[in-house]
């Protein structure tokens, strides 16, 4: 079996380079033609930052080092210093107010997002500030809650235009409907949109990244996996993800392989699985290669 979910096998024993190569070449023309892949989609100029985004932190809204508390002030800047000093730093962050709260009362997700303390505009601004790009979640299983005026695609969209933010992730999902680019588009606003799952052949000309919970497919492996999408589209971008591991050199060896990211992931939903000093200094040196040889 050559392809399983979102990666690639390597080579079978005794397999030639050769060989091996040609396998990928022939998937890779049959999968593209069979969605009528279109390259010149408007996505990959866009949300070009897709590309070398290498480092992205899901992080919660109410993380300590993030909000003081006493101050009632965002500490964003002191918050990236201490990313910068433990590993390098990061390019975006995946910021994260709804989930577990849903359901607490009747608000809807975007409600969650809006509830944040102060100005959420210059939070998002301030990360600007350094660099850093600010996705928001979707949550496509909260129905339950207060309903807006419009679907979901134009809800998020009126929430990105309003926030300056410059994406979403999509949370449990495999694909995220072209509807969000579009409807973010009619505002004026280029979404990056990051689904969960991965995503698919038929969706990357607007889901130019996505994460990848490789370690968990296929465990440690000899012969490092192959990442699908980029193999397709080699401007396509995953984050690795491993949220529960505490030794993530397996996920940060693939990420380098293939030249991808790596979701730094420590609040996991209130409990703290902090980066090790091993793979905090192991992620600061894959990223500063990743991003030296992209200026390149």
């Amino acid at each position: 079996r050559l392809v399983r979910a979102e990666i690639i096998d390597g080579p079978a024993d005794g397999e030639t380079a050769a060989a091996y190569q040609a396998k990928l070449v022939d998937f890779r023309t049959n999968c593209l033609a069979s969605v009528g892949y279109n390259a010149s989609a408007r996505a990959w100029s866009e949300v070009a930052w897709t590309r070398t985004t290498f480092v992205q932190p899901q992080m919660h809204a109410y993380d300590r080092e993030f909000y003081d508390v006493d101050t009632k002030k965002y500490t964003v800047d002191s918050w990236l210093d201490g990313l910068e000093e433990r590993y390098g730093g990061i390019d975006s962050a995946l910021v994260w107010p709804t989930y577990t709260n849903i359901g607490i009362d009747d608000r809807s997700q975007f409600d969650l997002i809006r509830a944040m303390p102060g100005d959420i505009g210059a939070v998002v601004d301030a990360m600007h500030a350094r660099g850093v790009q600010v996705l928001w979640p979707y949550n496509p299983w909260d129905t339950g809650t207060r309903r807006g005026n419009g679907t979901d695609a134009e809800l998020m969209a009126e929430l990105l235009a309003e926030t300056r933010a410059d994406g979403f992730n999509g949370d449990t999902m495999d694909t995220v409907p072209e509807e969000f680019f579009t409807a973010a588009e009619r505002l004026g606003v280029a979404a990056a949109i990051e689904p969960e799952g991965g995503g698919s052949a038929d969706t990357m000309a607007w889901t130019t990244f996505g994460w990848g919970y490789w370690a968990q497919t296929i465990g440690e492996v000899e012969v490092p996996p192959v990442d699908k999408f980029k193999w397709l589209e080699p401007r396509r971008l995953t984050h690795v993800c491993n949220r529960w591991a505490q030794d993530h050199t397996t996920d940060l060896h693939y990420a380098f392989f293939n030249g991808n990211g790596f979701e730094a992931w420590e609040n996991v939903w209130g409990i703290w699985n902090e980066l090790v000093p091993r793979d905090a200094e192991l992620l600061r040196r894959v990223a500063t290669i990743l991003r030296f040889f992209w200026r390149k």
